[in-house]
């Protein structure tokens, strides 16, 4: 998640097996499925296919994100000086 720009819709993070985490209102994880399949999504198995739809950051996405984490930290990427 660090590493996902910020603007981002909440919908489209799924947890690491492309699934819809668990809420304690299903009327959330009903919600995310609705809005994922309005945008052409398809689950399978009420799991997003991640070789199909996994989001993967270009190079200069990541040079971007190094870049904008000195500027605010004065340190490395990781916040480790």
């Amino acid at each position: 998640m660090r590493r996902c720009p910020d603007d981002v819709p909440w919908h489209r993070v799924v947890n690491a097996q492309g699934g819809i985490s668990r809420r304690r209102r299903e009327s959330s994880m009903l919600t995310q499925r609705i809005r994922l399949e309005q945008e052409g999504v398809r689950l399978r198995r009420g799991r997003v296919p991640l070789a199909r739809y996994r989001w993967e950051p270009s190079r200069a996405d990541l040079r971007g994100r190094v870049a904008e984490s000195r500027r605010r930290t004065g340190g490395p990427a990781c916040g480790w000086r």
